[in-house]
């Protein structure tokens, strides 16, 4: 799963970020044996969403490179970016049980602090405590 932030912050290197994401999953389909890619984008709490599936997973690399394309940088505000909330949306998608799992991250500022992240959860779920 790749989970990208898309605050405005990134307008600068989005592309640059998208194309690199594209470029691993190529690579990565390439070398295993049946590979499925997703795509989680975050932002901010207090914008429209924390974070968001764009692409369950999947082995058709096409798709995954459609939903790329639709990513755009907007939104944000102070440094933090909701990044917690952007794992735990991955972490809950359609995993196989013998899957190899890798999450990849990719963004240009540091998470909230988790606390934060645990009160207001993710798509309304709660967050467990540790």
């Amino acid at each position: 799963m790749f989970v990208i932030d898309t605050t405005g912050s990134m307008g600068g290197i989005i592309q640059a970020t998208l194309d690199k994401a594209r470029d691993i999953a190529t690579r990565m389909n390439g070398s295993a044996r049946s590979a499925r890619v997703g795509l989680v984008e975050y932002r901010h709490y207090g914008d429209g969403f924390m974070a968001r599936t764009v692409q369950p997973l999947t082995e058709d690399l096409a798709t995954f490179g459609t939903a790329l394309d639709s990513l755009y940088a907007d939104g944000g505000g102070d440094w933090e970016e909701a990044v917690y909330s952007g794992i735990v949306t991955a972490l809950a998608e359609d995993w196989r049980p013998s899957a190899a799992r890798t999450i990849i991250v990719m963004g240009d500022a540091p998470a909230h602090d988790p606390d934060a992240h645990r009160v207001h959860g993710v798509a309304g779920r709660r967050v467990p405590q540790r």
